[in-house]
């Protein structure tokens, strides 16, 4: 029987698709399969995942209409799947020889229900820049309980979600949400306050950093993220408490990427259109009034003022908003 699946969600990766799949025939460890589901590829993406598994009977290739995020290519991938564990990995990206060899090692040793890896940062050549998760200082060697991993992602990632090996059972006791950008990232946090043990590993994933990757194009997918960050709230005060170190982080994190985005609206405004800006300013101005309501004991003498009503509030991004853009004219 295989051991694991990997899912790889695909759209217009014609560029760095054949690394991605070159990097996973070339794993030393070899039991495994490849589902990956194209998710309405106007390039030749499909083109070229239809001739690399007519050489390799170990991938599938499911073709699907596009759905706007990784989210439900991911989902389909581990439906389609037959096999105990899964490893999602993304189509820019690729693998070191021994990486699924590491995170299998690394769970017979532990007996983890999630094993993470090492998210090492790429420029669009493959050459390594210097954004690892974890950092080397990181102490590899100790297991936690889930709900203590689900801590080092709040705030910032101290562990990565990317190629980590994932018990199947995990997934089916998510709780669904809508498919937003970045839902796998909630997703993730999910399946490791369900894991009774979370063990890390030294297995290198190489995350490709690129201009025209899908989480850097102008679009409303952009401020998904203010909805994944209030299912992300409600699930951390659900299970930490409200008056938790846990919740201070989530509260903090989603008050900071709030701010972004109502800078953010102001950049994009003309290429988003009237409609769309209305729309959005009015999903930040609702969020707003929630995070309001919900005083947290780790705000400062800034985050207090840009707080204290939605006029300072959007003053502030504005300002921020020309700061940014003055700065990166000058960089030019």
């Amino acid at each position: 029987m295989v051991k694991l699946t990997i899912v790889i969600p695909a759209y217009n990766a014609e560029g760095f698709i054949l690394e991605c799949l070159d990097s996973v025939t070339s794993q030393t460890f070899e039991d495994w399969a490849c589902i990956i589901v194209d998710d309405g590829s106007t390039d030749g993406t499909l083109r070229l995942l239809k001739e690399y598994s007519d050489h390799d009977s170990r991938f599938t290739i499911k073709h699907i209409s596009n759905s706007g995020s990784a989210k439900y290519p991911i989902d389909l991938g581990i439906t389609l799947s037959s096999t105990p564990w899964i490893v999602v990995i993304g189509c820019d990206d690729y693998l070191e020889e021994s990486f699924l060899q590491t995170l299998v090692d690394r769970q017979l040793s532990t007996g983890a229900d999630v094993v993470t890896a090492i998210m090492q940062s790429v420029d669009i050549f493959g050459k390594t820049l210097t954004w690892q998760c974890p950092t080397k200082s990181f102490d590899f060697d100790h297991c936690v309980s889930g709900k203590q991993a689900l801590k080092l992602t709040l705030g910032d990632w101290i562990i990565p979600g990317n190629g980590a090996l994932i018990a199947k059972k995990l997934y089916s006791k998510r709780k669904e949400i809508h498919n937003f950008m970045n839902a796998d990232e909630f997703d993730f946090r999910q399946n490791l306050l369900n894991a009774e043990k979370v063990s890390f590993s030294k297995a290198v994933y190489y995350y490709r950093q690129h201009p025209n990757s899908i989480t850097k194009k102008v679009s409303v997918k952009l401020f998904d993220s203010i909805f994944v960050n209030e299912h992300l709230t409600d699930l951390v005060i659900e299970n930490y408490g409200l008056d938790s170190v846990e919740a201070m982080l989530i509260l903090k994190q989603s008050s900071h990427d709030l701010f972004a985005k109502r800078a953010l609206l102001f950049k994009v405004r003309r290429a988003i259109g009237e409609d769309q800006f209305t729309k959005k300013r009015k999903e930040i101005y609702l969020r707003f009034k929630m995070l309001k309501s919900r005083p947290f004991s780790g705000s400062g003498l800034a985050e207090k003022i840009i707080f204290y009503d939605w006029g300072m509030f959007s003053g502030a991004a504005w300002i921020y908003q020309n700061i940014k853009n003055v700065i990166g004219s000058r960089m030019l």
